[in-house]
């Protein structure tokens, strides 16, 4: 509110000091106001603030649970078209070559295939003639890891071949007692 003095200049000295002690009292009041205004602001503002902050907190391990998730579903596709390769290697490469493949696989796949196999004759009662030529073909990678000298990094990755060889050996023989061999 801009106040036009020039005008005061006119009253007489009484009316002159009740005008502007009137203005003095309605800046006062005005100024009260505002201060009113900025405090009520300034408490918004750290509210604001806080929220803000504890909404940080939140979306840190949102982001993070939903990276690891996208990193889960990312690892089991890369495993199902791993599996996949290898089935469609098995089924279209000639048999030397496919077997060399399969030992060049880790392990671990190799391990995980069997587990595969063993859970689908277990769950069927059923050795259907790809899990056969898969059991093959995964003996025989085994058998030309150790051709060709490979040796286990680590003391687990060697108990894990040892295990998945007599694994497989077991299972290509018919005596891991999970299925009923079908006529050829």
């Amino acid at each position: 509110m801009a106040v036009d003095f020039e005008s005061f200049k006119k009253f007489t000295p009484e009316r002159r000091i009740t005008e502007l002690q009137n203005i003095i009292d309605k800046l006062k009041k005005q100024i009260d106001e505002k201060e009113e205004e900025i405090k009520e602001a300034e408490h918004l503002l750290v509210m604001a603030d806080e929220e803000a902050r504890m909404l940080e907190q939140v979306e840190i391990p949102e982001q993070k649970i939903k990276g690891r998730i996208e990193e889960k579903l990312e690892e089991k596709e890369v495993k199902r078209l791993k599996d996949l390769e290898l089935e469609e290697l098995l089924a279209t490469a000639p048999k030397e070559q496919a077997f060399h493949e399969v030992a060049h696989r880790p392990v671990e796949d190799l391990a995980d295939e069997l587990k595969k196999i063993y859970n689908r004759q277990k769950e069927t009662g059923i050795e259907k003639q790809e899990d056969r030529e898969m059991l093959y073909a995964i003996r025989k990678g085994f058998e030309l890891k150790r051709e060709e000298g490979y040796a286990p990094a680590t003391a687990k990755d060697k108990h894990l071949m040892t295990e998945a060889e007599q694994w497989a050996e077991e299972m290509y023989k018919g005596g891991a007692g999970t299925y009923k061999r079908t006529p050829v």
